[in-house]
C-alpha cells in the first residue's frame, strides 16, 4: 500500500480535527473506522497526541470526508493547522518570501517512518527521508509580492490550500491564494500549482 510506510503524529491528528469544524463528529466516526483514535468508556474520541498514526489510515479518512461532504471541511482544516501551529520567535520575524520553505520542513516534522522520528532532523537540520510524502515547494517572485509554488502531498488538493493560506496570512494578513489553472491533484495529477499574492 502507498505510504505503508509512514505515520502521522498524534498532535497533528488533533489539529486536523479542530478544522473540520461543525463536521467534527463525522470526522471522528470516519477516523475511528479507519483505526486512527478510539473511544474511552463514556464514547468520547480519543487522540494519544504522542502516539503515531498510519498515514494511509488518515488519508482515507480525508478522502471520504472530501466524498460525503465537499472540499470545505478539507480547505478548513488546512486552514486551521497553520493558524494554530507553533512557530520558533525567530521565524516569526522573518518575512512572508523567507519562512514559507519552512512550510515543508512543518510538513516533514509532523510526519514519521516506522522507526518513528519525524521525517525532518532538528539536530542535523535535514530531511531523514526526502520525497515520499511529497512537498510542499514555494520561491517568491523577484521584485513582486508574490510566491510561486507546488503541493504534490497526497492530502487532498482543498487541503492543502488551506494549509498554503492559513501559512501565508500568518506572516501577510493581507495574502490570498490562487490555484493555478492546469494540473492538479483532484483530477488525478500529481501537483497542484499555487499563487500567493498579498498588499
Amino acid at each position: 500500500m502507498e505510504y505503508s510506510g509512514f505515520q502521522v503524529f498524534g498532535g497533528t491528528v488533533l489539529t486536523f480535527i479542530e478544522g473540520f469544524s461543525t463536521f467534527t463528529l463525522l470526522a471522528h466516526q470516519f477516523l475511528m473506522d479507519e483505526q486512527v483514535g478510539t473511544s474511552d468508556a463514556a464514547g468520547n474520541f480519543v487522540i494519544d497526541k504522542e502516539k503515531l498514526y498510519p498515514m494511509p489510515n488518515l488519508l482515507r479518512a480525508f478522502a471520504r470526508m472530501g466524498r460525503e461532504f465537499g472540499d470545505l471541511p478539507l480547505y478548513r482544516a488546512g486552514l486551521t493547522i497553520q493558524k494554530n501551529a507553533a512557530y520558533p520567535p525567530s521565524m516569526l520575524s522573518l518575512g512572508l518570501v523567507e519562512a514559507i520553505p519552512f512550510l515543508d520542513v512543518g510538513y516533514y516534522l509532523n510526519h514519521a517512518c516506522r522507526d518513528g522520528l519525524p521525517l525532518f532532523d532538528v539536530t542535523k537540520n535535514e530531511m531523514r527521508y526526502s520525497g515520499g510524502i511529497g512537498h510542499y515547494s514555494f520561491k517568491g517572485v523577484p521584485g513582486k509580492k508574490e510566491i510561486k509554488g507546488f503541493v504534490d502531498a497526497p492530502y487532498p488538493c482543498p487541503y492543502g490550500h488551506g494549509v498554503v493560506l492559513g501559512v501565508a496570512q500568518r506572516f501577510e494578513p493581507s495574502a490570498t491564494v490562487t490555484h493555478d489553472s492546469g494540473p492538479c491533484r483532484k483530477t488525478g495529477d500529481k501537483a497542484c500549482f499555487y499563487t500567493v499574492k498579498w498588499t
